[in-house]
C-alpha cells in the first residue's frame, strides 16, 4: 500500500483497488460535491493584449485604456502582470461588461 493524500490534505493508507479510498474510508464520507467536481479547469483563459481586442472591437486603444483603470467607476475586467495588461476573451465577467453597455433602440 502505498501513501496517498486525501483532498484536506491529510494523509491516508490508500487501497490498491481505489487509490482515492483510503483503508478506513467509504464513499459515503466524502462530500457529494467533492465526488462530482471536475477533475479538468472548466475554464481555460484565452488571454489577449488590449491592442489585440481594441482591433477585434473595433475601438480605439486609448478608450480601452481608460476604461480599465480603477479609478474607472465600472472597470473593464483585465488581468495585471505589472505593467502588461491582458483581457480574457473566455471570461464571463467580460461578457457581462460588454451587456451593461448596451443600448436598446440603437444610435440616437
Amino acid at each position: 500500500m502505498r501513501v496517498a493524500a486525501t483532498l484536506t490534505g491529510i494523509p491516508f493508507k490508500s487501497s490498491p483497488g481505489h487509490p482515492s479510498l483510503g483503508k478506513n474510508m467509504s464513499r459515503s464520507m466524502i462530500p457529494e460535491r467533492i465526488l462530482n467536481a471536475p477533475l479538468q479547469p472548466t475554464h481555460i483563459p484565452q488571454l489577449v493584449t488590449l491592442q489585440d481586442l481594441a482591433e477585434r472591437w473595433q475601438l480605439p486603444l486609448s478608450w480601452l485604456r481608460e476604461n480599465c483603470r480603477s479609478r474607472c467607476t465600472d472597470p473593464l475586467p483585465v488581468y495585471r502582470c505589472g505593467r502588461y495588461v491582458r483581457v480574457d476573451l473566455n471570461d464571463s465577467a467580460l461578457a457581462q461588461w460588454l451587456n451593461r453597455r448596451r443600448v436598446a433602440g440603437g444610435m440616437k
